[in-house]
């Protein structure tokens, strides 16, 4: 009976460690591209779950939290797309959502086995009304030839920074290296899956911490 209550005190613990109840901001790396990089007037929505990275992990007893979301992307031509974001922390006792937009251009022949691009994405962070924080990112994408019918892998190098309270001395900011590799499977001519793993070496200013943190991502989308 001891045994049983103290393995039940232990997986109370648990329970709140998972619960993200501290004050940490969490955002979204995915990047989830299409197969290859859409042309004028196709789009494309999705939605799936991410590990999203915690800003400020030693405060939360945890570096990342599950998440929701969601993304809409559109090429206004072949060489330029616009996307939308939204995702959500399922985790957190508070109302965590974000919101970004970021436009991609994609450099040289859109024709090539190997396609490149280069995003830029603002980013907000809610908690219910209230907004907590935002940051930007820089992004470049490499698409690599496919290596089986459907499926093409890509590679994406960016850096981030973001922020909190920008009144507060010292400034509650940060900044990150976010290094990723992914695969995209065109099931069929409208639906496709997405498997992505992400690594951000992540600085926290506020707290003079630095953390690596390891996220990982699985969405579906349809093309329009």
């Amino acid at each position: 009976m001891n045994m049983l209550l103290k393995n039940f005190v232990y997986f109370l613990f648990v329970i709140e460690g998972l619960s993200g109840c501290a004050s940490s901001l969490v955002y979204s790396p995915s990047m989830q591209p299409p197969v290859q990089p859409l042309k004028k007037d196709q789009g494309q929505a999705g939605f799936g779950v991410v590990l999203l990275p915690q800003t400020r992990p030693a405060a939360a007893g945890q570096k990342t939290a599950v998440g929701g979301e969601g993304f809409l992307r559109y090429a206004f031509s072949n060489k330029f797309s616009l996307q939308g974001r939204y995702w959500h922390d399922l985790e957190s006792d508070n109302n965590l959502y974000g919101f970004s937009i970021g436009g991609t251009y994609i450099l040289g022949d859109s024709s090539s086995s190997t396609q490149y691009g280069i995003t830029c994405n603002t980013a907000a962070l809610l908690d219910g009304s209230s907004i907590e924080g935002g940051g930007t990112a820089l992004i470049g994408t490499i698409w690599l030839p496919e290596f089986f019918s459907g499926f093409r892998p890509y590679c994406s190098l960016g850096a981030i920074i973001g922020y909190r309270n920008l009144n507060t001395i010292p400034k509650e900011w940060g900044a990150g290296l976010l290094v990723q590799t992914g695969i995209a499977w065109k099931l069929t001519p409208v639906l496709t899956f997405h498997l992505e793993g992400s690594f951000v070496g992540q600085m926290n200013s506020y707290d003079d911490i630095s953390h690596g943190i390891p996220s990982f991502s699985l969405a579906a989308s349809i093309a329009f």
